[in-house]
Formats: structure tokens, sequence, C-alpha cells
């Protein structure tokens, strides 16, 4: 053959073949439900992503060469994708399009340093894909080129939505998701189009009216005046000024019953997770630990005798561990509140919801060991019991009066354990008592 002609052959077979590529599907436009900025919603946090195509059933096809021809038997979906990469990956596309759309999701995948935030999600989204395509076209095959091509891929994906705090599915709904892609040198040969899929019917979730209007907060839970700065660890948010708490100041108020006053006691709920807090003011003020909190602007308040209420956020203080909720009066009566040092060996009392929920009124009897300052804080230290659960319910004395809030635990012993001060964690959040 003439050497030029033969060039030319080569060339036409060179551009041909980089021509060759799958039929791109159709790719749906969904028109994400945008959250405006500063108004966040509920938190969401993303479960599972599980594959529920039966095992063996044959989802991938592939293709090479000329014209983008059969290639291969098609295939089940490679076993090592079918399980923690899905996972893995899921949730980064997850994170990134509610991110982007504003939502107030937990659990950062690309976190530097492990920290499991994934409790204080009052929402879990799980999506089962239920069905889905993937056809991969390699046009420099016959070369042993399986690194460069082209890529489609269809997913239908069932997402539900938990409601951690009830403990039961709130919604489903079925989207479809596709995707097309170009790709070189790919160590997944082409099968990252899935992702990209999957990522398309989570901006169909959130093109969903129904699933925007469970996660988004309420038109009451707007208005929350907490000036923080969420994800900050160790930054002090600011307190709420010039309020001042009325509590219990009738001669009933002390000398109460443990029993009574365990009836101001409250399990704060947030996701997964929970604390203790307690009633200070007739308006609704409950205190607890910031830990407990987090960053969240919202929290469930359980009462011992089963009523619930929504209480919002209004200030905290990651130093002082303390943090201000408020609910709408529920009748609730305050406790009183004792700002006076303690002598040592005072009895006290511990009252919370240790360990589980169902223990929500646990009392721990100990008595005063002595005031400690240790993290840039002064600590009440006694032996009276706290678990986790336990962390902001009150610490009270004799009289029932609160001297203190459950807070730290040293772990390496037995006995010690230490509760803020009820003065400085008012003076911290800059809380007045009438």
């Amino acid at each position: 053959m003439n050497p030029a002609v033969a060039v030319l052959v080569s060339l036409f077979s060179v551009l041909f073949l980089a021509s060759c590529s799958v039929k791109e599907v159709p790719v749906p436009e969904p028109q994400v439900i945008q959250v405006p900025d500063g108004k966040e919603t509920k938190p969401v946090g993303l479960g599972k992503i599980v594959m529920q195509v039966p095992v063996g059933k044959p989802v991938v096809r592939v293709k090479g060469g000329l014209g983008c021809i059969q290639a291969e038997k098609d295939t089940a979906i490679p076993a090592n994708k079918r399980g923690k990469s899905l996972q893995e990956e899921a949730r980064r596309v997850f994170y990134e399009e509610l991110k982007q759309a504003n939502y107030n999701v937990i659990g950062d995948p690309g976190a530097l340093f492990e920290q499991d935030d994934s409790v204080m999600a009052e929402y879990a989204v799980s999506g089962s894909i239920k069905d889905m395509w993937i056809e991969l076209c390699y046009p420099y095959m016959r070369w042993g080129n399986h690194g460069e091509g082209s890529a489609n891929a269809t997913v239908d994906v069932e997402w539900q939505v938990y409601n951690r705090l009830d403990k039961k599915i709130v919604y489903k709904v079925l989207v479809k998701g596709a995707a097309n892609n170009k790709f070189e040198n790919d160590a997944d040969k082409g099968i990252g189009v899935l992702f990209l899929a999957v990522g398309n019917a989570v901006q169909g979730l959130l093109a969903d009216p129904g699933f925007h209007k469970i996660v988004s907060l309420s038109p009451q839970s707007d208005s929350s005046t907490d000036a923080g700065v969420p994800g900050t660890p160790g930054k002090q948010d600011p307190g709420v000024g010039s309020l001042s708490v009325r509590p219990d100041t009738s001669p009933k108020s002390e000398g109460r019953t443990l029993a009574d006053v365990a009836k101001s006691v409250v399990t704060v709920q947030l996701g997964g997770g929970w604390g203790s807090g307690f009633v200070i003011s007739k308006d609704g003020h409950i205190l607890t630990n910031r830990h407990v909190v987090g960053d969240m602007k919202r929290a469930r308040v359980l009462f011992p005798d089963g009523t619930k209420a929504e209480a919002e956020v209004l200030a905290r203080d990651a130093k002082r561990d303390v943090a201000l909720l408020k609910i709408n009066p529920t009748g609730a009566v305050p406790l009183a509140l004792n700002t006076s040092d303690l002598p040592v060996g005072s009895d006290v009392y511990a009252i919370g919801s240790p360990k589980s929920i169902r223990l929500a009124g646990t009392v721990t009897k100990g008595v005063v060991s002595g005031y400690r300052h240790f993290n840039g804080a002064r600590w009440l230290q006694a032996d009276a019991a706290i678990n986790p659960g336990n962390s902001g319910g009150p610490l009270v004395d004799a009289k029932g009066r609160v001297v203190g809030i459950s807070t730290l635990v040293r772990r390496e012993s037995q006995g010690i354990f230490f509760f803020g001060p009820i003065g400085d964690a008012l003076s911290t959040l800059g809380i007045g008592v009438n």
C-alpha cells in the first residue's frame, strides 16, 4: 500500500474510533428546591445506600471497537461496588448535593478528623437502588485500552425518610436518575457513571415537594435568636444579653421533694441522641449542656409525664458547656436556684436520663468534694454518679435547689464527677435572675 494512503487510512481509523461512543441517555433535569440563605432545614443525615438489584442480574453491557459493537456478555454489577465503596461514594455525592442546595446536612465525608455527629440528625435519608443499567464503550479495546471511553447509566432509587425522634419512616418516593460520561484512564473502568446517576437521583429527591415539606423548618422555628457560629469547636457563642429568668420563688419552691423536682427535669432529644435539662422559668426557659445540643437550632423536649415540646436553642457557650432552650410555657414549675457555693460534705442529688430515655428521672446521691479550676473554668466536684444521658441535668441541694449542671465524668476514676456551678452558667450566658 502506498505509504501516503496508509497514513490516511490510519488517521481515518483513529478519528473514526475516537468518535465511537455509546448512545447518550436522556438525563432528567430536576428543579432542585433551593433553601434560601439563612433559612436552615431540619438536620438531615444519610442513612444507607443499598443495592437491591438481584445478585447476578445482568446490568452492565460492555461495547468496543468500530461502531461501539457489543464486545462482551452482559454482566452483573461488580461485587466490590455493592458494598462499602458504594456507601462511601454515595455519601459524598449525597452530602455535596444537599450542601449545594443549602440544606442542613450532617456528617461531612471529607472531614479530616473522625467525629460521629450523625447522631444529631433529626432525619435520616436512605436510598434503595431498585434497578439500574450501565453501558460502557471502549473504542480502543482491541489495542488493550480499557481506561478510555464513554458510558451511560440509569438508576431507580427509592428514597426513604426516617424520623429519628419518632423512630418511624415518614416518607417514601421513587426517583429515576441518569448520567452520561466520557472518561480517560479510569481505574474504575467507567463504573463511575453509576455515581453520577445516583447524584442525579439525589437532585430528584431535592426537587420533590414532599421531601422539602418534611425537612423544612416551620415558620415558628425560623425566628431563632441564636447567633453562634456553627461548626467551630471550642468557640464561645454569644449569650442572650439582658434576659432575666423568673424561677419559682414561692415558699414551696424550697424544700420540694425530689419526686416533685424530677417533674421539672426533662430529656432533650436530638436525632438519635439525648441528654437532660431542667426548667428554670415560668416562661419555658430550659438549661442543658452545650454538648447536648451541639450547633443545632432545635431540639425536642420530653417531660416525665409524656408531654413533648419543640424547643429553640437561644444561646450556648462551648467553654462553659451550657445552653439555653426555650419552649412555649407548659405550666411546668421552674426549679429554685441556689447560686451560693456549698460547703464541702453537703448532700447533693443528680437527676437525669442516664443510659436510656426510659430511665428518665433517675436520682443519685452524693456529697460535695469541693470546687476545682481546670479547662479555663470552675467546677463543682461531687460523687453523685452521672452517666451518658445525664448531661445537662440538674444537681440539687437538700432543699431541691439547683446548684450545678451535670457535665463531666472522669472515666479513669470512680466517684469523681464534675458539675458546672449554676451561678457561673447563668452569668456566662448573660442571664439575670429576678
